[in-house]
């Protein structure tokens, strides 16, 4: 404080001084003086004081400080309180020292304050603690790296709250409050303004009375939030008006108060306000000029039209032009339901029957198509018929196709001719036969002669014509029989007939020598090179000769088109082979050993061929598997393993069981089922020499099935002890029956057809359901023939295809009125099973029997026996050739045409190239083959095919016989086989 009034002091008196002192004209107000009341631009720093001092000053105070003196103030004591300022260095005392007593405080002279202090609130700070926006501390505003009064304006600062800016959120510009202290929903974020400052905000929060249009009504609904329900036209919300459309400014219905123009799906009526809806809908209101059936004398039925906008009908006063499916008249406006419908409505020129002639199809009238001047009905709009050019007339009129020609539309009565088919006239095609003055060039099925002009027809049809040159056989010196070709357009012509060409696709011509193959035989042509039997070796086939496939070097005739059976080494065929050939390796007998039996299978084939004998394993009954002897060569064999008795010990009596299969006595050599036979054997007792259990338990044999199992009840197997007599037995569950399907059952437990087929139920066929095919059952025991099925509930007949819909059992019915005529035979019994096989054999003419009485069913047939039952069988068919390469059949024997066709058909071939053994007994094997081959089952191979053919018709069953080449058939299993087949 004294440093200030020496100031004050000295300052005082420099100035008296300065007045005497300084010259005239001395500008006073560039002086500098300290004082609290001085303007901004005069605050300088201490610093800046110190230099720049004026001499005058110095002098000044130097003055004062001699005057002081005089007053006992010495002049250091005056800097005594003071302390340097560490920032400036000037010297300040206790009302200009900061409150941390560092540096200048805010009563300080010059800039020191201002850069260490914060501007907003005076806090002293550290270097650098100040905003580079705006110089203030930051500890003064909650923002980060902000402060107040960053911005220029200084409207940063939120009122409520004191510490929003508006670098952080927003600010409103009127009243200062945040966002924040005001809310979303009352803050206008486009124009930064708070529901206090603005006569409404939107509820969205994103529009206000100064950037947003509003609802009027309640101030809240904007365009920014849902421009939807906002009325553009008033701008009220559709809330405030009581929902969709607005009665401020549209038609809005006086009957429901609500529909209005504005509605995309309704119309107001302009005359009296009312919706189409409270009209009655379409049918009720014009929507072409919006009025309803009030105002208007009637709307139309499609509602698209009224009195006032389109053409009405005259009579029912509903229907207009604007009616899509009707149509008014343009002379009477009668509409189209009106008038008739189809056929009485002109559609070319809009006019009814009633204003003018119209065309039947209603597609044209008088004005605007040709209508046919005798029907007055039909014109040439109408698709089925045409008008002729001349008269007028309909071509129905004139006659139709044949009398009217469509290619220049003119008939019968306007031209010379027409052609029969309608399609050309003497105007419009260039040929016309000259014969019938009919048939042209038009006619699709017939041509004109290029030579003649004489038609296909009149030159006498195919064979007199050629298409390909369009030449008759009056212009041409010969005319292929197919009429396909002539002298003038085919190369090759048979010089034998000159008439078949190459064109013929029947026949064909050699290319050698050019004759056809009707002139030299089909079996002397090969149809595979088109050469004759003259120009190279044909077989008699006709499908090879010598130049395309291998002939048989034995015969030359034979070739592999029509034998298929060749050998693989010598290139013999199966006839010049003597019919002995493998079926396997296709060797023939000098090229491999075969089967001495059968003679299809030789020993490299065989699964096993007999050393002794040579038959292979089909042939042989039995055969050892170690040693590959067959019975017949073997001294015994057990009947169980099949051991021979060089590889086994077998039973000296029966010579059927082994040591291995049976009880066997070693010491006597006798099994246990022969003990009967051997009294004298002591070695085994009466009872069973060993319990089986005991022995290590049962030797069971396979599974029997013994009842089938059915749709409607169980079926059983069983096995039992070979040793003892312990069995078992197995139910086998009832057959499950198919979804959709139905079961036909028979009144007996089985009914057994004429083929021995055993027939317990059969199942319905088809997805819908109908009858299978149903056994027919052999005559009774008393002959009478079976006539059909009944159905045992209603007792009408049931018939294969009839269609189900449940269950069926069936009763057969049998012809009671049938004569039956009794057998003469007295060897064969009415329950014998060959019984019906002989009856029908012997109606049928196959047999008559060895004498007046007897059939002897037992005895063997011979070759020429079996082939004359199946001819007969067949129904005695004539041989087509008369050739006969057997030299031990005569054209005298009874079976000569039965050989002879069965060589034909393929059945046989005799037993060699010249030999048929016709005397020779028959066998199983070789009588199923014959039945095999007759009706096409098959021809290769021997027996083994056959066999199986004739396992699958259930033929070989009911005889039990055993099918091989060593088992002879007798005459009631033949006849048997060829009723299962022919009967």
């Amino acid at each position: 404080m004294k440093y200030k009034y020496q100031q004050w002091i000295s300052l005082l008196l420099c100035f008296l001084l300065f007045i005497g002192m300084l010259p005239t004209g001395t500008n006073t107000e560039q002086m500098h003086f300290h004082s609290d009341e001085i303007t901004e631009t005069q605050n300088h720093d201490h610093d800046v004081l110190a230099a720049e001092e004026s001499p005058v000053l110095s002098l000044c105070e130097d003055i004062l400080g001699g005057l002081l003196g005089l007053f006992a103030l010495p002049v250091s004591a005056a800097y005594e309180d003071g302390v340097e300022c560490e920032y400036c260095g000037g010297y300040r005392y206790d009302d200009w020292k900061c409150d941390n007593g560092d540096h200048c405080g805010d009563g300080a002279d010059g800039d020191c304050y201002s850069e260490h202090h914060c501007g907003s609130c005076g806090d002293c700070v550290e270097d650098g603690g100040l905003c580079e926006d705006c110089e203030f501390c930051s500890e003064c505003c909650a923002c980060e790296d902000k402060c107040r009064g960053c911005d220029a304006v200084g409207e940063t600062v939120c009122c409520d709250c004191g510490e929003k800016c508006s670098g952080c959120d927003w600010i409103c510009g009127e009243c200062g409050k945040c966002l924040e202290c005001i809310g979303d929903a009352d803050y206008c974020s486009y124009c930064d303004i708070c529901v206090d400052c603005a006569d409404w905000i939107c509820y969205c929060g994103d529009g206000c009375s100064r950037c947003a249009l509003g609802c009027e009504g309640c101030r809240e609904v904007c365009t920014n939030c849902d421009p939807d329900f906002l009325c553009l036209s008033c701008m009220t919300c559709f809330d405030c008006v009581g929902g969709e459309g607005c009665s401020e400014c549209a038609y809005v219905c006086p009957e429901c108060g609500e529909y209005c123009e504005n509605c995309a799906d309704g119309y107001i009526c302009i005359e009296c306000g009312i919706c189409d809806d409270c009209a009655g809908g379409d049918n009720n209101f014009c929507h072409a000029c919006l009025l309803c059936k009030e105002h208007v004398d009637y709307i139309c039925i499609c509602g698209e039209g009224c009195s006032n906008c389109s053409v009405i009908c005259k009579e029912c006063g509903e229907k207009c032009e604007n009616c899509a499916d009707d149509m008014i008249c343009n002379d009477c406006g009668v509409c189209f339901d009106c008038v008739g419908g189809e056929g009485n409505y002109c559609a070319e020129c809009g006019v009814c029957k009633n204003c003018v002639d119209i065309c039947i199809c209603g597609n044209g009238c008088v004005d605007c198509a040709g209508v046919c001047l005798a029907c007055f009905e039909k014109c040439t709009n109408c698709a089925e018929e045409e008008i002729c050019g001349g008269c007028g007339i309909c071509k129905d009129c004139a006659g139709g196709d044949g009398n009217f020609c469509d290619n220049c539309e003119t008939c019968k009565m306007c031209s010379d001719f027409i052609c029969i088919c309608g399609g050309g006239c003497s105007e419009c095609v260039d040929f016309i036969c000259t014969e019938c003055n009919e048939k042209c060039s038009e006619c699709a099925p017939e041509e004109i002669c290029g030579g003649c002009g004489i038609c296909k027809d009149c030159a006498g049809g195919d064979g007199n014509f050629c298409d390909n040159c369009e030449t008759c056989k009056m212009c041409s010196d010969f005319i292929c029989i197919c009429g396909a070709g002539c002298s003038e357009c085919v190369d090759r012509i048979c010089p034998e007939c000159n008439e078949k060409c190459s064109e013929c696709a029947d026949d064909e011509l050699c290319m050698e020598c050019g004759v056809c193959i009707d002139c030299c035989g089909a079996e002397y042509f090969c149809v595979i090179c088109g050469l004759c039997s003259d120009c190279g070796t044909v077989c008699p086939c006709g499908e090879g000769c010598e130049n395309c496939v291998d002939l048989c070097p034995e015969c030359e005739e034979v070739c592999s088109n029509c034998c298929d059976t060749f050998c693989a080494s010598c290139d013999l065929c199966i006839h010049c082979a003597d019919e002995l050939l493998c079926e396997d390796c296709l060797l023939c007998g000098d090229c491999t050993d075969l089967c001495e039996d059968c003679g299809v299978i030789c020993h490299d084939c065989a699964e096993s061929s007999c050393p002794d004998c040579g038959r292979c394993a089909d042939c042989m009954d039995e055969y050892c598997p170690d040693c590959g002897i067959c019975l017949d060569c073997a001294d015994a064999m057990c009947q169980d393993c099949h051991y021979c008795g060089d590889c086994t010990v077998i039973c000296d009596i029966c010579g059927e069981s082994c040591s291995d299969c049976a009880a066997f006595c070693e010491e006597c050599g006798i099994c246990e089922f022969c003990l009967d036979s051997a009294p004298d054997c002591d070695h085994f007792t009466t009872e069973r020499p060993f319990d089986c259990m005991e022995a290590g338990g049962h030797k069971m044999s396979e599974w029997v099935i013994t009842q089938k199992p059915s749709y409607t009840r169980n079926g059983e197997k069983a096995c039992t002890c070979i040793f003892c007599e312990y069995a078992e037995t197995e139910i086998l569950p009832i057959l499950t029956v198919p979804e959709h399907k139905y079961v036909v059952r028979f009144s007996e437990d089985a009914v057994t057809d004429r083929h021995g087929d055993s027939v317990n139920e059969l199942l319905s066929k088809g997805t819908d359901a109908k009858v299978p095919a149903l056994p027919t059952p052999a005559p009774g025991a008393d002959g009478k023939p079976f006539l059909g099925w009944v159905d045992k509930t209603t007792g009408k007949p049931v018939h294969k295809g009839d269609p189900m819909t449940g269950d069926l059992t069936l009763i057969p019915v049998w012809d009671e009125e049938a004569v039956v005529t009794a057998l003469p035979f007295t060897d064969v019994k009415a329950d014998d099973y060959f019984a019906q096989a002989v009856r029908w054999a012997y109606e049928n003419n196959i047999t008559a029997g060895t004498s007046d009485t007897t059939f002897s069913p037992d005895m063997t047939c011979t070759r020429a026996q079996v082939v004359t039952f199946l001819w007969r069988a067949a129904g005695c068919p004539e041989p087509k050739s008369t050739m006969n390469p057997f030299q031990d059949v005569k054209n005298t024997d009874w079976y000569y045409k039965a050989v002879l066709w069965a060589v034909e058909q393929n059945i046989t071939q005799g037993t060699s190239k010249t030999t048929f053994t016709p005397t020779r007994d028959c066998s199983t094997a070789e009588i199923l083959t014959f039945l095999f081959r007759s009706v096409g089952a098959g021809t290769n191979g021997y027996y083994d095919e056959a066999a199986k053919w004739a396992e699958s018709h259930n033929l070989v069953q009911v005889t039990g016989l055993n099918v091989n080449p060593t088992t002879p058939c007798p005459r009631k299993a033949i006849v048997t086989f060829l009723y299962g087949i022919y009967g």
